[in-house]
Protein backbone atom coordinates (compact mmCIF):
# COMPACT_ATOMS: atom_id res chain seq x y z
CA UNK A 1 0.00 0.00 0.00
CA UNK A 2 1.32 3.57 -0.99
CA UNK A 3 -0.04 7.14 -0.74
CA UNK A 4 1.75 8.77 -3.85
CA UNK A 5 1.45 12.98 -4.43
CA UNK A 6 0.11 12.99 -8.34
CA UNK A 7 1.95 16.05 -9.70
CA UNK A 8 0.79 15.81 -13.23
CA UNK A 9 -2.18 14.61 -15.16
CA UNK A 10 -4.88 15.04 -12.59
CA UNK A 11 -7.60 14.59 -14.60
CA UNK A 12 -6.06 11.16 -15.76
CA UNK A 13 -8.34 10.37 -11.95
CA UNK A 14 -11.83 12.10 -13.42
CA UNK A 15 -14.44 9.25 -13.31
CA UNK A 16 -12.92 8.53 -9.45
CA UNK A 17 -13.42 12.47 -8.77
CA UNK A 18 -16.44 12.57 -9.70
CA UNK A 19 -17.43 10.36 -7.20
CA UNK A 20 -16.87 12.90 -4.78
CA UNK A 21 -17.77 15.92 -6.52
CA UNK A 22 -20.52 15.41 -9.40
CA UNK A 23 -20.03 18.90 -11.23
CA UNK A 24 -16.67 18.35 -13.47
CA UNK A 25 -16.96 21.80 -13.81
CA UNK A 26 -16.27 22.30 -10.31
CA UNK A 27 -14.01 19.93 -9.99
CA UNK A 28 -11.90 21.81 -12.69
CA UNK A 29 -11.80 25.28 -10.59
CA UNK A 30 -10.24 23.53 -7.78
CA UNK A 31 -8.15 20.54 -9.30
CA UNK A 32 -5.05 22.67 -10.49
CA UNK A 33 -4.93 24.88 -7.45
CA UNK A 34 -4.98 21.97 -5.03
CA UNK A 35 -2.49 19.25 -3.87
CA UNK A 36 -3.89 15.57 -4.99
CA UNK A 37 -2.85 12.41 -3.35
CA UNK A 38 -4.05 8.46 -4.32
CA UNK A 39 -3.70 5.37 -2.29
CA UNK A 40 -2.69 2.54 -4.34
CA UNK A 41 -3.21 -0.85 -3.40
CA UNK A 42 -3.13 -3.06 -6.68
CA UNK A 43 -4.29 -0.18 -8.53
CA UNK A 44 -5.77 2.89 -7.26
CA UNK A 45 -8.28 2.56 -3.71
CA UNK A 46 -8.89 6.34 -2.63
CA UNK A 47 -7.75 9.99 -3.44
CA UNK A 48 -8.06 13.25 -1.66
CA UNK A 49 -7.99 17.00 -3.74
CA UNK A 50 -6.92 19.54 -0.54
CA UNK A 51 -6.47 23.41 -1.20
CA UNK A 52 -6.17 25.64 0.67
CA UNK A 53 -9.33 28.19 1.02
CA UNK A 54 -9.53 31.17 3.24
CA UNK A 55 -7.22 30.32 5.45
CA UNK A 56 -9.08 26.67 5.84
CA UNK A 57 -8.42 23.74 4.42
CA UNK A 58 -10.71 22.17 2.12
CA UNK A 59 -10.89 18.37 0.57
CA UNK A 60 -12.67 16.21 -2.13
CA UNK A 61 -11.97 12.51 -0.97
CA UNK A 62 -13.70 9.34 -3.19
CA UNK A 63 -13.18 5.50 -2.38
CA UNK A 64 -12.73 3.13 -5.05
CA UNK A 65 -13.61 -0.44 -4.33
Amino acid sequence: MEIRKVEKDKKKYLALLLLADEQEDMIDRYLERGSMYVLEDDGVKAECVVKPSAGWLTRATAFWN
